[in-house]
C-alpha cells in the first residue's frame, strides 16, 4: 500500500461525488423514500472515510488519460520551481500548505473544545428533583444506563448536548414546564444514544483536514441536519399525532427565546436541539409530518451498494499521460525510430529472432523482446543464419 498524487486524486474525486450525491439526495427529501434515516449517517461516515483513505493498493490499476489532466500535472506535479536552491514543485507547496493551516485549525480546535468542556465543569449540577425525576424517565424510556448529568448554564440560550468523560445536557438558565423538559431531554437523550456527538466531533475533525476542499463544507452541514432529522424521527416515532405537534411546538419556543438573545461564544462538537436557520427547521418539521405516513425503509441494499463502489475506487488511479517531443526522445543522430514499417523480426532454424531495423541486422532478440514485439503487429519473416 502506498499514497500517490494519483491517489489523493482519485479519493478526493470520489468521496466529494459521494457527498455531492448525498447532498441532492437530502435535498430531493429521498431519504425516507429511498434510504431511511436508520442508515444516512452510515453514509456520510462512508465517503468520509474515502476522502480519509487515499491509498493505492498493489492490485490498483493505472488509467493514462491526456489532454486537459495531463496537462495539469505537468504543471502541477512533474514543473518544478527553484527556490533559495530547492527544487521544489506546485504540488509541494500545496502539501506544505495543507498539512501547516490543517495543523493549526486542528489544534485550535481541541483548545477550544477543551476549554468550553472545562469551563462547563465548573458550572454548578442541576439538583431540582423534578429536573431529575424527568430524566430519569426519558434514560428508563430509552434503555440508556449511562450517567449523564443535567447543567444550567446563564450564557447560553438553547438546550444542547457536549461529549465529556460523561455526556452533558445543558439548559438554559429558565424555567420549563414539565411537558417541554421532556421534549427537551428526550431529543438530547437520544443524540446521546445515536452517538451523535462523536460523529459531529468527527466531522469537525474532517473538515480541519480537508479545509481547502469547499465540498467538506456541505459535508458538514448535510451531516448534522441528517442527525437532527434522524433523531426527530426517532423521537416521534411512538408519539400521537397530537405529541408530535406539542414536540415541534416545544422546538419553535426554544427558538423563539434564543433568537432574542446571542450566545457569546461558538460551541463546537455540540448537538443542539435546533438551529436558527428557517429551512432547515421546514425541512426537519416536514420530515416529522411524512413519517407519520411513511413507512421506514430498509437501507441495507444501498449500503452495499456504497460499499461496493467505493471498493472498485481502489481498483483504478487516473494518472496523467505525457508524451515527450520527438526532438527529446531522438536527439542523436544515429537514434533510429522503430516501426512496424521499417522494422521486422527474422527467424532462424534454430530458434532464434534477429532485428531487422532499415535492412540492418541489429542483432539477437530476447524472447520476452520477441513476444512484446508480435503482440505490437511486428512482422515475422523467416530465414537462414
Amino acid at each position: 500500500m502506498k499514497i500517490t498524487v494519483y491517489s489523493i486524486m482519485m479519493a478526493l474525486l470520489c468521496g466529494s461525488i459521494l457527498i455531492i450525491i448525498m447532498h441532492l439526495i437530502r435535498k430531493k427529501h429521498l431519504y425516507s423514500k429511498k434510504l431511511g434515516f436508520r442508515y444516512a449517517a452510515l453514509f456520510y461516515i462512508l465517503c468520509s472515510l474515502r476522502l480519509l483513505l487515499p491509498i493505492s493498493f498493489p492490485f490498483t490499476k493505472g488509467i493514462n488519460f491526456g489532454g486537459i489532466y495531463a496537462d495539469f500535472f505537468d504543471l502541477f506535479y512533474w514543473e518544478t520551481y527553484s527556490i533559495f536552491g530547492i527544487n521544489i514543485s506546485l504540488f509541494d507547496v500545496f502539501l506544505i500548505l495543507w498539512f501547516y493551516i490543517a495543523l493549526i485549525l486542528l489544534i485550535k480546535f481541541y483548545i477550544q473544545y477543551s476549554r468550553f468542556i472545562y469551563h462547563l465543569k465548573t458550572l454548578p449540577e442541576i439538583n431540582n428533583p423534578q429536573y431529575k425525576a424527568v430524566l430519569q424517565t426519558v434514560l428508563h424510556s430509552l434503555n440508556y444506563k449511562k450517567e449523564v448529568k443535567l447543567i444550567v448554564n446563564r450564557e447560553l440560550f438553547i438546550p444542547f448536548t457536549i461529549c465529556a468523560k460523561n455526556p452533558m445536557i445543558i439548559l438554559p438558565d429558565k424555567e420549563y414546564e414539565e411537558h417541554n423538559l421532556y421534549f427537551i431531554l428526550i431529543h438530547e437523550c437520544t443524540h446521546i444514544k445515536n452517538n451523535d456527538l462523536k460523529l459531529k466531533i468527527l466531522s469537525n475533525i474532517i473538515c480541519c483536514i480537508l479545509w481547502w476542499n469547499p465540498v467538506i463544507y456541505y459535508f458538514q452541514k448535510d451531516l448534522s441536519q441528517t442527525l437532527e432529522m434522524r433523531c426527530d424521527i426517532n423521537v416521534t416515532a411512538k408519539m400521537s399525532k397530537m405529541e408530535a405537534v406539542k414536540y415541534l411546538q416545544t422546538i419553535v419556543l426554544i427558538l423563539k427565546s434564543a433568537k432574542k438573545k446571542k450566545n457569546p461564544f461558538k460551541i463546537y462538537g455540540t448537538v443542539a436541539l435546533a438551529s436558527d436557520a428557517n429551512n432547515e427547521l421546514i425541512e426537519r418539521f416536514q420530515i416529522i409530518a411524512n413519517s407519520k405516513h411513511a413507512k421506514q425503509k430498509n437501507g441495507h441494499f444501498w449500503i452495499f451498494i456504497v460499499f461496493c463502489l467505493i471498493i472498485c475506487s481502489y481498483l483504478i488511479v487516473p494518472r496523467g499521460a505525457y508524451n515527450p517531443p520527438k526532438s527529446e526522445v531522438f536527439s542523436e543522430t544515429n537514434v533510429v525510430e522503430m516501426n512496424i514499417k521499417n522494422t521486422y523480426l527474422r527467424s532462424t532454424p534454430d530458434g532464434t529472432y534477429y532485428c531487422i531495423v532499415n535492412d540492418v541486422n541489429t542483432g539477437a532478440v530476447d524472447p520476452d523482446v520477441v513476444k512484446t514485439m508480435k503482440e505490437a503487429g511486428f512482422k515475422i519473416q523467416e530465414g537462414t543464419e
